[in-house]
């Protein structure tokens, strides 16, 4: 109980800090409305005749910590990507606004009562500052002395970030210089064409590919049965945006440069400058304009290829190219491919596609034929079903990701089509195919791929790499190698250009120090991502990676879920890292998509079974929509059932779970079901002929005071439920992981198999000590940051 007072002791002072402008601001209003009320009028009448003032203070403070952490968030990368704004993606942009004011980490309920307790102070010392004319005029002067303050440091600290915008730009040029003395060679001449199909703010959350419940790459999907197909489990992007991000993922560094872990900053070579210097013919064929801020990546690879080609080549255009004429996607590329067979077929050749499809609004840039939606799944659902109670969105927030996945399964047909123009152009020589993205879109959250909003969508990418037969029978080493590289690892994107160099086989000097070697080295490449050099900040590519002095590492529950779901099983592969409380469509997609288990709870009301955490008004959304997610991912569940101790919703539930094709599936009891009936008795049968695991819900209260004595009497009473549960037919147990010491020094249980809950993301080895040490089937990870939270 201490603990829990503590916790919410120091989150309302943490809200207290975070609105500390809204209560300067509040208290100001309150001031002034009091101020020009008579002082013969009784102060508890005045509160109800200035609701404008009550109305707009409450809002103020509501809404400011959020707005206050997004503000201070922005930095240079920020403003690089709104230079010269398209009207119609700024339009895209501002319907996303509302999505900043979240209230992460807090339920809805609490944050309200803080709100209210704040609010409610502010009114008492605004009494208190009113007793005299002199204290009234004093605290509106220091009010506003307090706003000012504020306003002016923020402004002169985001000035500061936005003025080094020009010059990052300028500096990036010439940091991709090559020196004098570079020495690059290919060891062998065998052919082999090379094609790198670059998507644009493609998220692999919405793909099918990668589990995704809505069939939006059927041809990726295909494909991937071929025999050739490397499908990378866990690569990010390397930034939110797609000029850093491309910097870094089509280049290499320069180690005899101090690196810093800014793109904008570091020495580095690109990859088309390497594969030119190696006497290797490579192509950089675009549908995204050759100048313009967030383009210089483009201009930087083209000008060092050996021919490049542009769909919009107007300089003058820059940032403002959106107004003139685009081709599609597809047909820009299948043109320019055929343009290619129609000169010397080269041996050893490389090709890159940058696409255009994928930016906001989504439908604009993809042909009419895509624009019709995926499947009827989301006809019935409520808002809340879908985004979660946590979420402010306003407009059509299912156009918006009616929208996107259309553009998926856009992204799909242009990808493929690409590859296979490519291989047509020669049919007997081999080919290598290689697509990613430049960053992801957070479209459950309507927040894009702003990098101060970040989420785990926005740098989740796909990347995956195919060899044609003839590739794949001359290369048979090369496709061994990257094939153990793709599985239960973690990466950047930065990953790319040394797999291009290692399938050219080729080599890097710098007078006697050799740069890149063709050994796919992956201790060389940055252990960080989204690197913010205003705000300090970076995200780490795996679970164990250390920050350096001065770099503050932001995290995101649930990219560290799946970093650490990835590192983990490798090593236990039986092990199932989960996310916590998938209780929305969105949740329940960004679990199975990071770790491909989320755990969900359910109530049983009317022979419905509603996915829903009581106290909370359930949100329409049914266990069978999850179920049929499920089946698509080949996911794995915990159901956390919060009444089948009656026997009629016990029987249900398995009737429910009896016609689905699951994978895994682990069904929790409360702790006071009743056991021995018959009824509970049949049920339980059921479940495990159908291979459902069923745990025991350890009740938390009785097992933390066994805790504090771990001799005494809770503890027996604690243990004999527990074994009256297993002798029952119970196979596992499901306890919070703060009274795991409670568990571990009963001797009874040592053999049986365990499952846990609020495991902090942030301890990796923590984690490892649990699986290393103890019989675990699933584990649950907190999930407080999620802007879907239920």
């Amino acid at each position: 109980m201490m603990q829990i007072v503590l916790t919410l002791g120091f989150t309302f002072l943490e809200t207290l800090l975070l609105n500390v402008v809204a209560i300067t601001l509040t208290l100001f209003i309150l001031v002034i409305s009091r101020a020009s009320k008579s002082k013969q009028e009784d102060r508890v009448q005045r509160i109800f005749k200035m609701p404008w003032a009550v109305f707009f203070s409450l809002l103020c403070i509501y809404f400011s910590s959020s707005f206050i952490l997004w503000f201070q968030a922005l930095d240079t990368d920020s403003f690089i990507e709104v230079q010269g704004f398209d009207i119609q993606e700024a339009g895209h942009f501002l319907a996303s606004f509302p999505s900043i004011f979240h209230t992460p980490g807090q339920t809805r309920a609490i944050n309200n009562l803080y709100i209210l307790l704040i609010w409610l102070a502010i009114n008492q010392l605004s009494k208190i500052l009113m007793r005299t004319h002199k204290r009234a005029r004093i605290s509106q002067y220091l009010s506003i002395a307090l706003l000012c303050v504020f306003i002016a440091t923020q402004c002169y600290s985001l000035f500061n970030r936005f003025s080094s915008r020009p010059k990052l730009l300028t500096q990036v040029e010439d940091n991709f210089t090559a020196p004098a003395s570079l020495n690059v060679h290919s060891s062998t001449k065998t052919p082999l064409t090379v094609v790198t199909y670059i998507g644009e703010s493609s998220s692999k959350m919405n793909m099918s590919l990668y589990g995704y419940f809505r069939e939006t790459t059927p041809k990726l999907d295909a494909l991937s049965q071929r025999d050739g197909f490397i499908k990378f489990d866990a690569v990010y992007s390397t930034h939110t945006h797609t000029t850093p991000s491309l910097l870094q993922a089509l280049s290499v560094p320069r180690p005899t440069d101090a690196n810093s872990f800014d793109i904008f900053s570091d020495s580095r070579l690109a990859i088309t400058q390497l594969l030119s210097a190696a006497k290797i013919h490579n192509v950089w064929i675009s549908n995204q304009t050759a100048s313009g801020a967030w383009n210089q990546a483009s201009k930087i690879f083209s000008n060092k290829a050996t021919h490049k080609v542009f769909s919009t080549d107007n300089p003058l255009a820059g940032n403002y190219d959106y107004n003139l004429a685009r081709p599609f996607d597809h047909v820009f590329f299948t043109q320019q491919i055929q343009a290619i067979g129609q000169q010397t077929y080269q041996d050893r050749q490389a090709i890159f596609l940058h696409s255009y499809a994928g930016h906001g609004p989504y439908l604009k840039f993809i042909p009419k034929e895509f624009h019709s939606r995926i499947d009827d799944a989301f006809s019935t659902l409520s808002k809340s079903a879908i985004l979660g109670r946590g979420l402010i969105i306003f407009g059509d927030y299912k156009s918006s990701i009616e929208h996107y996945d259309s553009t998926m399964r856009y992204v799909d047909s242009s990808v493929t089509d690409a590859f296979q123009a490519v291989e047509a152009l020669q049919p007997q020589q081999p080919v290598v195919s290689i697509y990613f993205s430049d960053h992801g879109e957070s479209v459950y959250t309507a927040a894009g791929h702003d990098s101060s909003r970040f989420l785990f969508e926005m740098v989740a990418v796909p990347f995956v790499i195919i060899f044609n037969d003839a590739a794949k029978q001359l290369y048979p080493e090369k496709f061994t190698q990257l094939s153990a590289l793709a599985v239960n690892k973690s990466y950047s994107l930065e990953i790319l250009s040394p797999i291009i160099n290692y399938l050219f086989d080729i080599d890097v000097y710098d007078s006697t120090e050799k740069i890149i070697a063709s050994s796919l080295n992956t201790q060389k490449l940055s252990p960080y991502i989204v690197y913010r050099n205003g705000v300090n900040t970076a995200i780490a590519v795996n679970a164990e990676t250390l920050p350096v002095n001065g770099l503050k590492l932001k995290k995101d529950s649930t990219l560290e879920l799946e970093k650490l779901a990835t590192a983990i099983n490798a090593q236990y592969p039986s092990v199932s890292l989960c996310l916590h409380r998938a209780n929305s469509v969105a949740l329940a997609v960004r679990g199975l998509t990071a770790s491909n288990c989320i755990e969900s709870d359910i109530v049983i009301s009317d022979k419905k079974i509603l996915v829903n955490h009581p106290p909370a008004k359930a949100t329409g959304l049914q266990l069978n929509f999850l179920l049929t997610m499920l089946e698509k991912s080949q996911g794995s569940i915990w159901i956390d059932a919060k009444n089948i101790q009656n026997a009629d919703h016990c029987l249900l539930l398995a009737d429910h779970l009896r016609t689905r094709n699951l994978a895994k599936v682990l069904v929790e009891f409360p702790s006071n079901t009743p056991f021995e009936s018959e009824g509970i008795q049949e049920c339980i049968s059921q479940l495990h002929q159908q291979n459902i695991n069923t745990t025991y819900y350890v009740p938390t209260r009785l097992a933390e005071a066994c805790v504090k004595n771990l001799s005494g009497d809770k503890c027996q009473t604690l243990e004999l439920g527990i074994i009256n549960a297993i002798e029952k037919g119970i196979q596992q147990i499901s306890f919070d992981q703060s009274v795991y010491k409670a568990i571990q020094n009963m001797k009874s249980l040592n053999g049986v198999i365990k499952n846990t809950w609020f495991m902090d993301y942030s301890d990796m080895s923590d984690l490892k000590m649990l699986v290393e040490n103890d019989r675990f089937n699933m584990i649950i990870l907190t999930s407080k940051d999620s802007p879907n939270k239920n």
